[in-house]
């Protein structure tokens, strides 16, 4: 009896395994996506010669809400102003190195006095994140069913060792 329950416990936590791997490459995939988005807002806004504070307050996005990334760059009470809160803020993406390279790239001019510097700049990082976008779903399309059933065969195999 115990074995079986063993058995069970075994199949479960590696099927959970897999389940949360793929579920980590969704969320990599959203924040990468939100970060798209985020640089054709700040495209399409840019021109209309408003405060870089006034057009980042007003974007959205509920994936780089979660990830911390919009409480930090939206947080005008720190004290910074926002090219030093932008910098602040994808520090907690250092550890996913294209998609910093990327972030940071686009920090160099964002809220500087020179416009076309920061238009590149900012149309360099859109691009850039785009075609990582595109790299990132075709990976995931193609890993999440994999991931998933990887987890649950492997518990199974697990399982038929331990009986």
């Amino acid at each position: 009896m115990t074995s079986i329950i063993g058995a069970v416990l075994t199949s479960s936590a590696c099927a959970a395994l897999g389940f949360a791997y793929a579920e980590r490459q969704k969320a990599e995939l959203a924040l990468t996506e939100g970060f798209k988005e985020f640089f054709a807002y700040l495209l399409l806004r840019l021109p209309s010669l408003e405060l870089m504070e006034d057009i980042v307050a007003e974007f959205e996005n509920s994936a780089l809400d979660r990830g911390g990334f919009l409480p930090i760059i939206k947080d005008i009470n720190s004290g910074g102003t926002c090219n030093k809160r932008y910098l602040a803020a994808i520090e907690l993406f250092s550890g996913d190195k294209p998609l910093y390279a990327a972030l940071l790239q686009a920090g160099k001019h964002l809220g500087g006095t020179e416009y076309s510097l920061q238009l590149s700049n900012l149309q360099s990082a859109h691009d850039r994140i785009g075609h990582l976008c595109e790299k990132r779903r075709a990976d995931f399309a193609a890993g999440e069913k994999c991931y998933r059933w990887l987890g649950v065969l492997m518990g199974a195999a697990l399982s038929i060792l331990l009986l």
